[in-house]
């Protein structure tokens, strides 16, 4: 019996098939983003700054956010490797900070105003304006020694890693991109064959090709529309992408399979609902 007639050799080569294409897309996104971020061509201190840079930033904008909020800024930061100044532009005053001179990789600032409400009165009537006040600077620094368990620190530990096997990515890349189409090709030649040389539709392949084509494509829309709605902090939305692209993915396999079975029995157009609408509408013209 040939390999492509045997369903337990199948069912091994989508299994198989189904790892090497997730490790070829984690791997082409994890060469993507470093090669974004010059891990080919940079230091491992360059990426770093630019990384944290960007993570300071963001950092500054979030306690540009809470300004006149009541939250303790040296509370929130005491478990984080961030540290943070608050200065008043006119006067360079600090008036609240965590940072005592530590060594830092990487750094941003933001400036916020405040705004006070006074009452005015121009020809003879009262009136409110919103007007500017003092100006505070926001600066916040990344540590350079990484003492505390947080983002930061992961993704420092993500940099080390991904820069010490950023050669072995691309090498990963081309050898599940390999073995992908190499499964893959083997798959789609052996869709539809039975034992015995034999190649038959199951009940999937004996669906309405335009049919399955619409529950296809309403499964890559609701696809679309859960993982655009499943976005919330980093490691549900790479749980979510999992859930989902894993679906996906089986199920464009099946379509696929199913439609290189159909070629070969020859009955893509035969077992179509709109061709058969068609025939039906051309009979009945043919007929007057």
């Amino acid at each position: 019996m040939k390999l492509k007639e045997r369903l337990g050799v199948k069912i091994a080569a989508v299994i198989f098939s189904y790892i090497c294409v997730a490790v070829l897309t984690v791997s082409l996104i994890s060469t993507a983003v470093m090669g974004y971020y010059k891990f080919y061509f940079s230091s491992q201190e360059l990426i770093k700054e630019e990384i944290f840079t960007d993570m300071a930033q963001s950092e500054a904008y979030y306690i540009h956010s809470l300004m006149g909020a009541d939250i303790d800024l040296t509370e929130y930061y005491k478990d984080k490797n961030v540290f943070y100044r608050l200065t008043d532009k006119a006067s360079g005053t600090v008036y609240d900070t965590n940072y005592n001179g530590e060594e830092y990789m990487a750094s941003a600032s933001d400036e916020y105003n405040h705004y006070f409400i006074s009452h005015l009165e121009e020809y003879g009537e009262d009136y409110t304006a919103l007007q500017e006040g003092n100006v505070t600077v926001i600066e916040v620094f990344v540590a350079r020694d990484m003492t505390k368990s947080d983002m930061f620190s992961v993704v420092s530990k993500i940099i080390e890693t991904g820069y010490s096997l950023r050669f072995v990515m691309v090498f990963i890349v081309l050898i599940s991109a390999a073995l992908s189409i190499t499964l893959l090709c083997f798959l789609y030649c052996a869709a539809g064959h039975r034992q015995g040389g034999a190649i038959e539709c199951n009940a999937v392949d004996r669906m309405p090709f335009d049919i399955m084509t619409l529950l296809v494509l309403a499964a890559a829309v609701l696809s679309i529309s859960a993982a655009t709605s499943f976005i919330y902090d980093f490691q549900s939305t790479v749980v979510w992408f999992f859930i989902i692209g894993s679906f996906d993915y089986f199920v464009a396999l099946g379509y696929t399979m199913s439609f290189a079975t159909r070629v070969k029995t020859k009955t893509i157009i035969k077992n179509n609902v709109t061709a058969s609408l068609l025939r039906a509408v051309g009979k009945f013209f043919g007929a007057l």
